[in-house]
């Protein structure tokens, strides 16, 4: 019965879910199973999303999206480090508690708080899993701007954040984003650890580097298609026949997108709409075994978890910038302006099947150098060792009432 209500809170938009969390409270609470049989050595309170500590170990909905299995990794963590956990979901506004934390992690506007437990802690780690609020609502009206601009239509803006503090009452940062959106919190001089964020990894390894061009390119995200650029693509790829765009998107929150957009989405031989999809599931693998290239048009794209599940299908990234020299050897750059996608895609379009499939292998390479679940593993147990060890911590507090 429970996973039936978890199911049905991802239907709800934010409002439903503080509702679900303020009268079915679900949380889960004093989680501890350290490898070494070691004793608790201190409490941690995770703030992030709680139903995937309900999934059985093999539940496919740990491969349906990359927070699931981030989340359980993040309490894994902390357990092999002597940690008991508490996990509460990152909208849960109404939990509160006697207990005093040693450690705290978070995201969204649950960390944005003045409740006792929270103050009192002794570490407070804000979890960036995106740009700062300001820097994001600020990129979100330009980029409407420019639509309107384009369009001559002007569109409700989505995705826009309430104000929150969160990142300001934090102690350290960390980060599993590039250095584009990492420079978003560089006013807060506040400490902050670059981490690596894997993506969901396909069952079958094998036959992954693509030999041919098929000139498919994919587009995988949830929802906030402005933000996200997808009008970029659809203009561009509008103009670029050879081209065959198939998006994996949800459009259940952008119906003025939707009828804007009307014509490309459903209405272009050379575009195909599939709707939301498990990255699991049978129908994505068929199709994203069609496709040579996955697009993100803007800079903060680059280090997404649709991305890298992508880069692990041996898909070759389309984007807008490169943290290093080394994605430059295999991925392709888009400048973030229609003409500047069109012209990228006509290229890519045009190139042989050697140079294909040796970005395709490259590709795959370095998600695995980059990007594989141990070194997330080893990526979150180095930083919160180092930041312990900053912070002088040696035992847990010791008046912690349950």
């Amino acid at each position: 019965m429970l996973w039936k209500i978890i199911a049905f809170l991802q239907l709800f938009n934010n409002k439903g879910q503080i509702l679900f969390h303020r009268f079915v409270a679900l949380r889960k609470l004093n989680i501890y199973n350290n490898s070494q049989n070691q004793p608790i050595r201190g409490h941690a309170l995770l703030m992030y999303i709680v139903q995937p500590f309900y999934y059985q170990e093999n539940d496919p909905r740990f491969r349906a999206h990359i927070n699931a299995r981030n989340a359980c990794l993040i309490a894994k963590v902390l357990n092999d480090l002597g940690f008991s956990v508490d996990v509460i979901g990152y909208l849960d506004k109404y939990f509160t508690t006697n207990k005093r934390y040693d450690l705290v992690i978070g995201i969204g506007e649950a960390f944005d708080t003045e409740k006792d437990y929270f103050r009192n802690s002794k570490i407070k780690i804000y979890y960036a899993t995106g740009l700062h609020y300001i820097a994001e609502s600020n990129l979100i009206y330009q980029r409407y701007l420019n639509l309107r601009n384009r369009k001559g239509i002007f569109i409700s803006p989505k995705r826009v954040n309430n104000p929150y503090f969160s990142p300001e009452k934090s102690d350290y940062i960390i980060s599993v984003q590039n250095r584009f959106t990492n420079n978003t919190y560089s006013h807060l001089n506040i400490p902050l650890y670059e981490l690596t964020l894997s993506g969901t990894e396909p069952d079958s390894p094998d036959k992954r580097v693509r030999t041919k061009n098929s000139k498919t390119i994919l587009w995988l995200s949830g929802h906030g298609m402005v933000l996200k650029g997808l009008d970029l693509v659809l203009d561009a790829v509008y103009q670029v026949k050879d081209c065959r765009l198939i998006i994996f998107a949800s459009l259940s929150e952008d119906k003025e997108f939707e009828a804007l957009y009307h014509k490309e989405l459903y209405a272009t031989p050379n575009i195909s709409f599939e709707g939301f999809v498990d990255v699991a599931s049978e129908k994505f693998k068929k199709i994203v075994a069609e496709c040579v290239g996955v697009i993100c048009p803007y800079p903060e794209g680059e280090m997404s978890g649709s991305l890298m599940t992508c880069m692990n299908h041996g898909l070759i990234p389309i984007i807008a910038y490169f943290s290093s020299d080394e994605i430059a050897e295999f991925a392709e750059y888009v400048d973030g302006t229609v003409e500047g996608i069109r012209d990228t895609l006509t290229r890519f379009c045009q190139l042989p099947d050697d140079q294909i499939s040796e970005k395709s292998r490259k590709t795959i390479e370095y998600v695995h150098r980059y990007h594989s679940v141990d070194k997330e593993y080893s990526d979150w147990k180095n930083a919160l060792e180092d930041i312990l060890k900053k912070s002088d911590f040696s035992e847990p507090m010791k008046k912690n009432l349950s």
